[in-house]
């Protein structure tokens, strides 16, 4: 498991072979069920392995830019509330 996405209302998993299954279940149940130590809620729409984290880099207002594994092109924006933890749940 690589990361967890939610898109058009529907949760998908996301495997670092580069497959995606949709799921039954929220972000939000998933976030509960899931083990804080090998994964991390980064928003609203995606949750990562730390297994999945490429790189990390400051972004806008103490925001950071996460890059995973497979791509989401984009990036995936981490809040400026949420950045320190995310950077203490990486250096652990």
């Amino acid at each position: 498991m690589a990361h967890f996405s939610f898109e058009d209302k529907l949760s998908f998993l996301n495997t670092s072979g580069n497959k995606r299954y949709m799921l039954d279940y929220t972000l939000d149940e998933l976030d509960r069920r899931l083990d804080p130590d090998a994964f991390f809620r980064l928003n609203r729409q995606y949750i990562t392995s730390f297994l999945a984290v490429r790189s990390v880099h400051n972004y806008f207002n103490g925001k950071l830019k996460v890059y995973v594994d497979p791509e989401v092109p984009s990036g995936i924006i981490v809040s400026k509330n949420r950045a320190n933890q995310f950077k203490q749940w990486l250096n652990r």
